[in-house]
């Protein structure tokens, strides 16, 4: 996957919400969802079913900074285009083990090594993501700051058919 930063991209969407609100209203994360995926596919020349597969790559990452934040600071979701990739991405602080295991997991299934490991809510959630994410041609990365703060990315097509 391309680095975001100097890319030619351009801005779509941004938002950003108080971590502790959007772990204490789960109706939230829908609202969410929505608002993201139709605004990322609105640019598609079949906008409403575009939207709707989108919202499921979008969801699954909305459902993890609402189980994996730390609570504290805010949860910043942004939509990005360039000339054939569309670019959904969220940061939040995340919880230390949560943290380095969603970057251990993102960048093996990027390299294609998963390895086995004990089943739990949160790694579910992850290997959901990654799973739907190898499924519909969705590249992954995340990465970690020394803050504590991850930034998890996804970059996919948006021009022509989609899988």
């Amino acid at each position: 996957m391309r680095d975001l930063e100097g890319c030619k991209l351009k801005p779509m969407a941004a938002l950003e919400l108080d971590s502790g609100l959007l772990m204490a209203e789960w109706a939230l994360c829908d609202r969410v969802v929505e608002y993201l995926a139709q605004v990322a596919g609105q640019m598609h020349e079949d906008a409403a079913r575009y939207s709707n597969f989108l919202s499921l790559i979008v969801n699954e990452l909305v459902e993890l900074a609402f189980k994996t934040s730390s609570g504290e600071g805010t949860v910043k979701f942004e939509v990005h285009k360039d000339a054939e990739d569309l670019h959904i991405s969220v940061g939040y602080l995340c919880r230390e083990d949560d943290c380095q295991n969603i970057v251990r997991l993102i960048g093996e299934a990027s390299a294609e090594k998963l390895r086995p490991r004990a089943a739990s809510a949160i790694i579910d959630d992850e290997l959901r993501l990654v799973r739907l994410a190898k499924l519909f041609h969705v590249e992954l990365s995340a990465h970690a700051a020394p803050s504590g703060r991850i930034a998890i990315a996804s970059s996919l097509k948006w021009r022509g058919e989609f899988h």
